[in-house]
């Protein structure tokens, strides 16, 4: 927090061979970054700046007589992950606060959260966390975030003891982002009775959630994105909800934003569509119109 430009993300690594003493420019997505000299022999360059997700790298080594070579390599980066050998730890205690209080605040049960992440290596990071709830439950969990050739994935364990029985959770997902498309993938589940700290009505908790994720760049400017999630609820009660949206970018920074959303809870269905359109007036200024429909039935 006293580093702002302490990277604590794995960079990618270019290498390339100089005949002879040269520069070399180095573009990402065809966006200079920067320029260095290089002695003769091969070398490698890290730390250098680049995007998060999926990218194209062009090395241009150009020598004192004006040749020129050029490298290109494929990357992909993620601030998910930590550098090797770097850690990262939190720990908090308190007592939690009751939801949807009014007048003066109302607090109940003591709470002890600790977490602790180590980069094993620039391509898999290990995490452990426990939570504790006095008198309600107590939770230990681990994770594994690792690089993929093209993407990240994600594993995640966790159990808790609940009147003297054992409760699991589990989960996995997958994360892809590109400058011109993105894709998400995320699956949780855990058995009757697996309980995290300040869950207020166990009923309520969530047993099950899949969310799937897409989005492209339809062509400069445009793009399409959309999203699906399927909740259960402990006491059996399921939740979905799909939605697609259109972003259009125009000139001078206005936007119209296109939304059409269904979502189904219980015996009922919602639809929606929704349009916005999104101007800007000022450097901290900017004004949106927007017209919305829609409709819900009882199945």
């Amino acid at each position: 927090g006293l580093r702002p430009g302490f990277v604590t993300q794995p960079m990618p690594r270019f290498s390339g061979e100089a005949v002879t003493p040269s520069t070399v420019d180095v573009f990402i997505n065809d966006q200079l970054r920067r320029s260095l000299g290089v002695p003769a022999g091969p070398f490698t360059l890290n730390e250098l700046p680049v995007v998060t997700g999926a990218g194209q790298a062009r090395l241009v080594i150009r020598d004192a007589l004006g040749r020129e070579q050029r490298v290109d390599a494929a990357f992909y980066s993620t601030g998910r992950l930590l550098r090797q050998g770097l850690s990262q730890y939190a720990m908090s205690a308190g007592t939690l606060r009751k939801a949807l209080v009014t007048g003066d605040p109302e607090y109940g049960n003591s709470y002890l959260s600790a977490l602790w992440r180590q980069g094993m290596s620039d391509t898999l990071t290990l995490e452990a966390r426990a939570e504790l709830e006095a008198g309600v439950t107590r939770v230990a969990g681990a994770a594994a975030t690792f690089a993929l050739p093209a993407g990240e994935a994600e594993i995640s364990g966790a159990v808790n003891e609940n009147a003297g029985r054992i409760h699991w959770l589990g989960g996995a997902g997958y994360r892809y982002v590109s400058p011109r498309r993105s894709a998400t993938l995320r699956w949780d589940q855990s058995d009757d009775g697996f309980r995290l700290a300040g869950v207020l009505d166990p009923a309520l908790a969530t047993q099950r959630q899949v969310t799937v994720t897409a989005g492209q760049q339809l062509r400069a400017g445009v793009s399409i994105n959309s999203g699906w999630i399927d909740q259960r609820a402990a006491n059996g009660q399921a939740q979905r909800s799909a939605n697609l949206s259109l972003i259009w970018n125009l000139p001078r920074g206005t936007a119209v934003l296109l939304t059409a959303a269904r979502t189904s809870f219980a015996e009922r269905t919602s639809d929606s569509l929704r349009l916005t359109l999104s101007l800007p007036l000022d450097k901290n200024q900017f004004a949106s119109v927007s017209s919305e429909g829609g409709s819900l039935r009882q199945n």
